[in-house]
């Protein structure tokens, strides 16, 4: 400047606009810089929105899944695969499980995000309206998966739920196809040997049911809540718990009935052996009521003491023979015979003619020792009566007439005395003449000898 005083002016004139142009410069592209940043954060900013809405919606789409399991162990790998498990999964991974662990593991990438938002915002960025769009957008897009979870999750938990409720459901039929199969085969044999095996098994089989009561009871309530609490699949369960309970209860019926048939069988087979045994009994007793040993004179008193006896026994039997004949008539009234009423009828009918014929011949037997007792009682009535004729007879016969008059008068005494015996034995005679007549009339089965005592 020093050196050219006259350019001086000039030069600092054009140093100015130098310096100005500089400035300029300087500002524009200071200012492009800035709106190449301001640019740079909002695509960095909208790849972040597009990268983490590209997994919240393939995240969507796994944890919406429609897939349900169709048995205990299948719906427990899908909850499994819905909720994190790690220590505890196997060859089933937690796939679902992982979806929620990587829901969590995003937690701080969403955190940045919205940060990083919201310091754009508050710098004034040139793109605050869809910033803040986008923002919003990603607020709602993460709690839409939230709920897709939950909701999921729920599902499941009915899933699982709805069967354990099959599963318990198959136990109590299988359970119940193992009695229906029993109860269908086990029959009484033709001689009913096996009745009272056969209650046995079903008293074991009416304590399994009351045992098994309360897990049917257990069913129901578990219907029951399942229902309440709105489960997807509330019909379906109301109608297995319908079939469920329904087969429980014909069960039961079932086995009352069998119960019944089987007590029929019982009283049937009593009736037969109580039957048989009176039979065996009338059968003995009539081999003694037919006896004849009141042919035999000998002993014919204790002969008569003991069919005394066995009048009594019979006697005593007599409501034995009736229970018998009731029993069975009461199994008939109540057609409780098993299809053998006719079988039943006729044997009521043998014991009844049996018995009939046995008290018959008792009688008769009874008749016989009386009379025979009777003719032993006049047997020996008529051998003391011969043996006092024979010695009235000695007397009458004497051929001592006395030798004086003390004498005479002795033998007229003696005489008289035996003609007041004479006299005194004459009821005696007639008596034994009406027994020997009543005898005789009777049909005697010794009128013979009667005969022959009555007319010596």
């Amino acid at each position: 400047m020093q050196t050219h005083p006259e350019t001086a002016e000039q030069t600092y004139a054009k140093q100015r606009d130098i310096n100005d142009e500089w400035t300029q410069l300087t500002a524009k592209a200071n200012s492009r810089k800035e709106r190449l940043l301001d640019s740079y954060d909002l695509q960095r900013f909208l790849s972040d929105y597009r990268d983490l809405m590209s997994w919240i919606n393939s995240m969507m789409g796994l944890v919406s899944s429609d897939e349900l399991a169709s048995d205990v162990t299948g719906a427990e790998a899908l909850l499994e695969r819905h909720q994190e498990h790690r220590s505890e999964i196997d060859a089933h991974y937690g796939v679902a499980q992982e979806h929620r662990t990587e829901i969590d593991a995003r937690t701080g990438t969403f955190q940045a995000f919205e940060l990083f938002g919201q310091q754009l915002l508050q710098s004034g960025h040139y793109a605050t309206v869809e910033i803040q769009e986008k923002l919003e957008s990603m607020a709602e897009a993460r709690q839409e998966l939230e709920k897709a979870w939950i909701s999921r999750r729920m599902q499941l938990d009915q899933c699982l739920e709805l069967q354990l409720f099959y599963r318990d459901c198959e136990q109590a039929e299988n359970w119940m196809s193992a009695r229906e199969a029993f109860l269908s085969a086990e029959e009484v044999d033709s001689k009913g040997d096996n009745v009272e095996a056969l209650i046995k098994k079903h008293e074991d089989f009416d304590k399994a049911i009351n045992a098994h009561e309360e897990k049917i009871a257990a069913l129901q309530t578990l219907a029951d809540q399942l229902m309440a609490a709105d489960h997807y699949a509330s019909k379906p369960i109301d109608d297995k718990r319908r079939q469920v309970l329904d087969r429980w209860r014909h069960l039961k019926e079932a086995l009352i009935e069998k119960r019944s048939r089987l007590g029929e069988s019982q009283t049937l087979q009593q009736f037969s052996r109580d039957a048989d045994e009176m039979e065996n009994w009338i059968a003995e007793k009539l081999q003694l009521a037919t006896e004849e040993s009141y042919k035999d004179p000998a002993n014919i008193q204790s002969k008569h003491q003991k069919h005394q006896a066995f009048e009594a026994e019979l006697a005593a039997n007599a409501d034995r023979i009736q229970s018998v004949l009731a029993m069975g008539q009461n199994l008939i009234d109540k057609h409780q015979c098993a299809g053998s009423e006719e079988a039943v009828q006729v044997r009521l009918a043998s014991i009844a003619d049996q018995w009939e014929f046995l008290t018959q011949k008792t009688t008769e037997k009874s008749l016989k020792l009386k009379e025979a007792n009777k003719q032993r009682t006049y047997i020996a009535a008529v051998k003391d009566l011969d043996f006092w004729l024979g010695e009235v007879e000695s007397l009458l016969t004497s051929e001592d007439s006395g030798k004086d008059l003390a004498s005479v008068q002795n033998l007229i005494k003696k005489h008289q005395l035996v003609e007041a015996d004479i006299h005194a034995h004459d009821d005696r005679i007639k008596d034994m003449n009406g027994q020997a007549d009543s005898l005789i009339e009777s049909g005697q089965f010794d009128t013979a000898s009667i005969q022959e005592k009555d007319n010596p």
